[in-house]
């Protein structure tokens, strides 16, 4: 394909297309073909008139074409792996996208407060449900009361109303032992049957009786179904 090639003849001068020639392909073609409405190719030919430009097929890596188009690319690479073995070689370009720096920032931060978390002295009963910083990032938990109050082991269980003084004692209405947490995941016999229901769903892909861990990362929508169901009004 050529323009304006004068009686068949090959122009004097011409110049192996690069890969970034081909990459522009569709550009070439604009400013070869006359009938093309775009703008910027007409402006190209009619201020130009003395350049002839044509399209060939060469066949890859032969002789001076070779040179051209991949040996200065070749070098190059050659020159770079070299240059990451010098240890000696001074650092001319320091700078780096803002995107690494946030995502470089965000791994100190949670590894940090994953350090303060494991040091901490409280929240023993959340800990053993997310031991992990990371792992609870990564999750989407719908909160509500009765799941807050089941992983903290605050709030409305009878153990923790007592030791504010808020009760009187902090024995669940099944007369078993103190309403703690673990106690009304594995003892309650008020909560008998939303348990077997939380078992059922649990033994299906695990095995009873489960980690809190376990409940949060292998078993998490059975786990807030079972809390869900916990009228703490009337325990």
């Amino acid at each position: 394909m050529s323009k304006n090639i004068p009686n068949s003849t090959t122009p004097q001068h011409s110049t192996p297309l690069s890969s970034s020639t081909w990459r522009n392909f569709s550009t070439t073609c604009m400013i070869c073909d006359h009938r093309h409405p775009n703008r910027l190719a007409h402006m190209v030919t009619r201020t130009t008139p003395q350049i002839i430009i044509g399209i060939s097929w060469v066949k890859v890596r032969v002789g001076i074409y070779y040179m051209i188009c991949v040996y200065g690319n070749e070098l190059a690479d050659q020159l770079a792996k070299a240059a990451t073995r010098n240890s000696d070689i001074a650092v001319s370009f320091n700078r780096i996208p803002t995107s690494t720096l946030y995502s470089e920032l965000k791994e100190a931060d949670i590894q940090k407060w994953h350090t303060d978390w494991d040091k901490c002295t409280k929240a023993a009963i959340t800990k053993e449900f997310f031991p992990n910083v990371r792992d609870r990032l990564k999750m989407n938990i719908s909160i509500n009361p009765n799941f807050t109050a089941m992983v903290t082991g605050h709030g409305r269980t009878r153990a923790y109303l007592h030791r504010f003084r808020l009760i009187d004692n902090a024995t669940c209405p099944c007369n078993k032992e103190d309403q703690t947490v673990d106690h009304l995941i594995h003892q309650c016999t008020l909560l008998h049957t939303n348990r077997e229901l939380l078992k059922e769903n649990i033994q299906q892909s695990g095995n009873w009786p489960a980690s809190k861990q376990e409940l949060i990362t292998k078993h998490l929508k059975s786990f807030l179904i079972f809390t869900n169901s916990i009228n703490f009004d009337e325990l």
